[in-house]
């Protein structure tokens, strides 16, 4: 298993210890947290949690919050989409696939029909829900050798559950964004495009509003 090492101040902490090997101390927790987990020892977990140091117990919420927030955005998912929708699959090769079969919940594979007319299984977590609505609004990756750039941003919209159109400029690559309200349109170009932010309650949904 991999090492983790502690790099906080909590000197007492009980998952803290040293190895000679090692210039830092290594923190224990994950190991026992996994293997409570092997174990099924379910019980046992929130009394581990609680010792814990601050970092620790700040990085669980976090973790819970986003394995919350990814199952609403399925559930969201699930509710919306129809068989024949064109939606964003977040592995590679293919990105933009056509949903052939839904999956019966939200711990099944959905049947999708890739660009060059193959059927593939993929799991339902790694599709997003592509915005039908027609808010709109553009964002310029200036310079016309920043066409990565101008795809990486096209496939966050896309993530992000927009509908996206990019075009060649003059001066760069114009990306436009469809969306289900203005607001989440405009509030995704000034603090993700714009600012290069993260906003978590967003994957939740594009029908959500940002907070």
């Amino acid at each position: 298993m991999t090492d983790f090492y502690c790099r906080q101040d909590f000197k007492d902490c009980p998952y803290r210890y040293l190895r000679l090997d090692k210039d830092l101390p290594l923190c224990d927790y994950f190991r026992l947290h996994s293997q409570l987990m092997i174990n099924r020892e379910f019980s046992r977990i929130p009394d581990l949690y609680n010792k814990a140091c601050d970092w620790i117990r700040d990085d669980e919420l976090r973790r819970k919050s986003l394995v919350k927030i990814s199952r609403e955005r399925v559930l969201d998912f699930l509710e919306r989409v129809q068989v024949g929708d064109i939606v964003f699959c977040r592995k590679p090769p293919f990105h933009m696939v056509k949903l052939i079969k839904k999956p019966l919940n939200e711990a099944g594979y959905a049947l999708c029909e890739t660009p060059n007319g193959k059927t593939m299984n993929i799991d339902v977590y790694d599709l997003h829900y592509i915005s039908k609505g027609n808010y709109s609004g553009e964002y310029l990756i200036e310079d016309i050798k920043n066409k990565k750039k101008a795809r990486e941003l096209e496939f966050k919209a896309q993530y992000y559950g927009f509908r996206t159109k990019l075009q060649n400029q003059e001066n760069g690559f114009l990306l436009t964004i469809f969306g289900d309200s203005q607001e989440n349109v405009d509030d995704f170009i000034n603090l993700v495009l714009k600012n290069g932010l993260e906003l978590l309650p967003l994957l939740a949904g594009p029908r959500g509003r940002i907070h």
